[in-house]
């Protein structure tokens, strides 16, 4: 059974030498502050933003987005109400207001108000701060009047119009804030969407595992599935993403414990410090500290997956109504299950990406010498728990020493649950990324990107998302909504009992390799070797994405009558998806759905550019109408955030 082999594992690591070293550590705080590293990160975002201040060609959003990381990375790892962290504050509210996004701004200025009224003890440095307050407050609420097209020839004294501006500015945060912690992304659409759990079933053979299949006949446009995240971490270079509902923030609120995360709102750093983060806050730290210590490869840590493993364990141990050995037992008979459509499933039968036990199901088969990463991770996790946390005397019950955890079967236990999670994220975890966000951050050609963690916000892990299995040629596209869930809609007609196929890496990327550098590639980084129908047709799929006109498909000599036709008669509806400001609406996504429909009956193959054009349109609408918000938006420096 595959957990008894991770039992031997943890305790077989656990007999290694940097065991003893935990015994000889004290095991105090984590002092995760640093000034040395907060001054490092501060000074490379005040020299990202003089390049955009200097050279208007860099004034796109990626080069923001530089700025924002950077500020973010200093003001976490800044100690608290030291100079430094001031003056981080003070230039985060000039860019912000140098960007246009004011209430960003005023969003700091009251935060810095509420929390570190010390600063304002220095009377010269309150007067400046005061100063800049009403500043931005005035600015923001003329360009509101003028918006309103109020007449601003007879407006009160500057002294009566800044305090109107600053009593204006409160209400409307205070309104943003009480009405959802996370208003600028969360819609009526997207809270409300259906799972549509309806519309596929579980099935197995020995060619594809555990899979999907539709339970009814499936048109292009529809939603297919909607699954919600068990576990969720934003990726671990990006400190303008909030840690607990993943919102892109231009004034991120810090943890004062670590220097590992950032949030959108104090209510998110409150869910997160009660839900996970009152563990992580002091594991976090430690554990990248002693993997300094013991100079260990880089290899043996990628922190998200970890951190996904880590929330995952939290989340688990912590929804449990049973104790730690009845809990083990329920997961060995998971293991011990033959029915594997009924494997991870609850008693109902139902499969549920909310119950910790289809997330244990997950396949997590990994090569030996990744494993050996793996298991040294889940070792030092282990060792940091009982060492710098209480989560394991919490669960247990038992305070274990360090150098004995190897003999406390709870305390293995719990080791062997965060091996098998580490490993079912290997390759389970779904990338939070929309095609539009493909190389954002290197500026370089866009949706070509084959390296997908640099461009991703972050990881979730969804268990019945992950049994879509991959075809290079699918027929449903995944995109990741405002509220984290997971939503797979249809690309092309999917028959009663069809299996459902996505495209597990960058769509873009793959169609554009032919099928020999697509076989490589899949091999290397998925352990992969695809059969899919196009790849045993040895099948080379264009793809094109391209920003440019439609039109120009027409002066290729190889796209035929029939298909220029389809394509002149659905360019209306393609130049709506372009048009960013045009509401999107059902008859649009309805016309796209009827021409990859007429496309089908006109037996116009897969690599067709008009094929092609047209489903990365209809991708287009479910991206802009449900999708993740790309950072380019809310950094756009024409717009004014008002």
């Amino acid at each position: 059974m595959e957990i008894e082999r991770e039992r031997e594992l943890i305790t077989a690591e656990l007999q290694k030498s940097y065991a003893r070293i935990f015994a000889k550590s004290k095991p105090c705080h984590v002092q995760a502050k640093s000034e040395l590293k907060a001054q490092r990160s501060f000074d490379k975002a005040k020299k990202f933003y003089n390049k955009i201040k200097d050279d208007t060609m860099l004034k796109f959003s990626a080069w923001q987005q530089k700025v924002y990381n950077h500020l973010g990375m200093a003001l976490a790892a800044a100690p608290i109400l030291s100079t430094l962290q001031r003056d981080i504050f003070v230039y985060r509210i000039n860019v912000n207001f140098k960007f246009q996004q004011y209430l960003d701004s005023m969003r700091d200025i009251k935060y810095v108000k509420k929390h570190f009224d010390q600063f304002l003890l220095d009377e010269a440095f309150k007067k400046e701060f005061l100063e800049l307050e009403k500043k931005i407050a005035l600015v923001y609420y003329d360009s509101y009047l003028l918006q309103e097209n109020q007449n601003v020839d007879n407006l009160p004294p500057l002294e009566v119009r800044q305090q109107h501006a600053i009593n204006y500015i409160d209400t409307k945060l205070r309104v943003k804030d009480d009405a959802c912690p996370s208003y600028e992304w969360d819609t009526i659409e997207a809270m409300s969407l259906k799972d549509h759990r309806e519309n596929v079933y579980l099935g197995f053979d020995l060619r594809y595992g555990r899979h999907l299949l539709a339970a009814r006949d499936i048109q292009p446009g529809e939603v297919v599935l909607v699954d919600t995240p068990y576990a969720y971490s934003p990726a671990n270079y990006r400190f303008y993403v909030c840690s607990y509902c993943m919102k892109i923030s231009r004034c991120c609120v810090t943890c004062n414990g670590c220097d590992q995360v950032v949030y959108c709102s104090e209510r998110c750093s409150n869910w997160a410090w009660d839900a996970y983060h009152d563990i992580e806050c002091q594991l976090k730290p430690a554990y990248v500290k002693v993997l300094e210590f013991l100079k260990l490869p880089s290899a043996v840590s990628n922190f998200t997956w970890d951190t996904l493993a880590i929330r995952g364990l939290i989340k688990a141990c912590r929804q449990s109504t049973v104790d730690m050995r009845e809990f083990i037992d329920r997961l060995e008979k998971v293991d011990y299950e033959v029915d594997n459509c009924k494997k991870g499933c609850r008693p109902d039968g139902k499969f549920d990406s909310k119950d910790f036990h289809s997330y244990f199901s997950l396949r997590s088969n990994v090569k030996d010498g990744e494993l050996k990463s793996i298991v040294t991770f889940s070792t030092i996790a282990l060792l940091c728990l009982a060492k710098f946390t209480t989560f394991i005397t919490d669960v247990t019950g038992l305070r274990c020493e360090t150098t004995k955890l190897r003999d406390y079967p709870d305390a293995v236990n719990l080791g062997a649950i965060l091996l098998r999670l580490a490993k079912v994220n290997r390759y389970h975890a779904h990338n939070v990324i929309n095609p539009s966000h493909w190389c954002k951050n290197s500026l370089k050609k866009p949706y070509y990107c084959s390296d997908s963690y640099k461009c991703s916000y972050g990881q979730v892990i969804a268990p019945l998302a992950s049994l879509v299995n991959h075809e290079c040629d699918p027929n449903v596209r995944k995109v990741f909504t405002y509220n984290k869930k997971v939503m797979f809609y249809a690309i092309k007609a999917i028959e009663k009992h069809s299996q459902i196929f996505d495209c597990y890496y960058n769509y873009a990327y793959l169609q554009c390799c032919d099928m020999s550098e697509r076989q490589k590639f899949l091999r290397t980084n998925y352990d992969l070797d695809c059969n899919c129908d196009a790849c045993q047709r040895l099948e080379d799929i264009w793809y094109p994405v391209s920003r440019g006109d439609a039109w120009d498909f027409f002066s290729n000599c190889e796209t035929s009558m029939k298909e220029s036709k389809i394509l002149s008669q659905y360019f209306h509806f393609i130049n709506l998806i372009d048009e960013e400001s045009v509401r999107l609406n059902e008859n649009v996504k309805a016309s796209l759905a009827e021409a990859v429909l007429e496309l089908d009956d006109s037996k116009i193959g897969v690599t067709s550019k008009v094929r092609a054009k047209i489903v990365y349109t209809l991708m287009k609408y479910f991206e802009q109408k449900y999708g993740y918000r790309q950072v380019g938006k809310p950094y756009d420096l024409d717009e004014v955030q008002c």
